[in-house]
C-alpha cells in the first residue's frame, strides 16, 4: 500500500514516515505539507491512502474530496487528530479512518491496514 503523508507539522511527518518506512508491507510515497502538495503527489505518485493531519487541513475536507474525486482512482484518507472528539466529524465527513495522535503508533498502523481491507 503506497501512502501519502499530508501535515504542515514537519515532525509529525516524518514521525509517520518513518513508522511507515519501518514496515514491510507500506511504502511511504511522499510527505507534503499543504493540500496543492497533496493534489500533485496524488497525481504523481498514486498512493492508495493519504494520512491527512486533520487539525489543519481537514477544516478543507469537503474541498479536498471534490479534487481527489477528480482522479481515476482516488485515494482513501486517515484523519489523524490530536482531539480524540473530531472522530465523528472525521468519520461523517467520509474518510475511512480516524487515528488519535495520543495513540499509540500500533494503532495507526491497524487503522492503515483495516482501511486496505475495507477497500
Amino acid at each position: 500500500m503506497r501512502i501519502v503523508v499530508a501535515s504542515e507539522e514537519s515532525s509529525t511527518r516524518a514521525a509517520i514516515g518513518m513508522l511507515i518506512a519501518a514496515q514491510s508491507d507500506l511504502e511511504l510515497a511522499g510527505e507534503v505539507a499543504d493540500i496543492a502538495d497533496l493534489l500533485l503527489s496524488v497525481k504523481s505518485q498514486r498512493p492508495d491512502l493519504v494520512i491527512l493531519d486533520w487539525d489543519v487541513l481537514g477544516k478543507r475536507i469537503e474541498t479536498l474530496q471534490t479534487l481527489l474525486e477528480l482522479f481515476d482512482e482516488p485515494p482513501l484518507i486517515i484523519a489523524l487528530s490530536v482531539h480524540e472528539q473530531d472522530r465523528s466529524a472525521a468519520l461523517d465527513s467520509g474518510v475511512a479512518g480516524f487515528a488519535f495522535k495520543g495513540d499509540p503508533p500500533s494503532h495507526l498502523l491497524e487503522t492503515i491496514r483495516g482501511s486496505q481491507r475495507a477497500k
